[in-house]
């Protein structure tokens, strides 16, 4: 096994081992040994139980599927008979062929369901307190933060989420904005400004003992409203949703990992993995001790 395919299943195990009946067989008389419940969370502390029920699911995509290449003249009846009569013409590994992908989109929501509620989660709470701050906002009579901004910042997470989830395009070389000198300098320093007040919310994500009302006591810290000035709020956002995130590797999880992440979208530079990031960040730093012994 290569580097990268253990790599791929240490981190297929790390996703599945967040449900709680999840055990080293779950492969074995499929689907009925995968892993079917769920903890939901609000930060680290269990509020609820999700039970999945993947056969279910699985019948729930062939049935969509199915439904949206209906024939118009065929009755329900009629179109449910052809396909029963289809089937059974069919030989056992035509059928396996053909029912692969919908096993494939079942796969892919029993891998990213706990991320993806973890998200929702987080997202629905701080979509509460932006509810309550508008509502304020508008009883003193003061200027009402822009739904549509908050939103949009919402939906900017979102979109590095699910480009994060499907497969990575590997470019065939360095694109230009990281042959820069220039940006490569900025992205250091924009990282070690970044790498302190990561280090700061860390330590009282650590301090509330993961408690999800931790971000309260944070915007009280004076160290952190030092370090988070004039930082963008969507950055604040993704580090708030991610300080947490069990679907993130150790390395992943490091401040230096995720404050190149978030000088990477300040300084609106391309997607790159966690280790070409770091090694960014340490070229970065020789130019920038380079320039200074000059």
């Amino acid at each position: 096994m290569s580097n990268e395919q253990s790599t791929q299943a240490s981190e297929l195990i790390n996703r599945l081992s967040q449900y709680a009946d999840f055990s080293a067989s779950f492969f074995d008389d499929f689907p009925n040994n995968l892993p079917r419940k769920l903890p939901l969370k609000l930060g680290e502390r269990v509020i609820g139980w999700l039970m999945m029920d993947w056969k279910a699911v699985i019948g729930k995509l062939f049935d969509s599927y199915a439904e949206s290449i209906k024939p118009a003249n065929l009755t329900e009846e009629e179109y449910t008979q052809q396909l029963k009569d289809y089937f059974q013409s069919l030989g056992a590994e035509d059928t396996k062929e053909i029912m692969s992908c919908f096993h494939s989109q079942m796969w892919h929501i029993l891998e990213f369901l706990p991320e993806k509620l973890h998200d929702a989660m987080i997202d629905l709470a701080v979509e509460g307190r932006q509810k309550q701050v508008i509502r304020s906002q508008q009883k003193l009579g003061a200027e009402i933060p822009s739904p549509a901004k908050f939103a949009m910042e919402l939906a900017d997470l979102e979109r590095e989420a699910i480009k994060r989830r499907l497969p990575k395009l590997k470019p065939s070389r360095t694109k230009s904005q990281w042959k820069s000198e220039d940006n490569l300098r900025r992205f250091a320093e924009k990282v070690g400004a970044r790498r302190l007040l990561f280090q700061c919310m860390k330590n009282m994500y650590e301090q509330c003992c993961f408690d999800a009302g931790w971000v309260e006591d944070l915007k009280q810290d004076e160290l952190f409203k030092i370090l988070s000035r004039n930082v963008p709020k969507h950055s604040i956002t993704w580090a708030v949703r991610h300080i947490g995130d069990e679907n993130l590797s150790a390395r992943e999880k490091e401040p230096v990992s995720m404050a190149c992440e978030m000088a990477r979208q300040e300084l609106d530079l391309p997607e790159q993995d966690v280790p070409t990031l770091r090694n960014y960040y340490q070229r970065g730093i020789k130019l920038l001790r380079e320039k200074r012994t000059n």
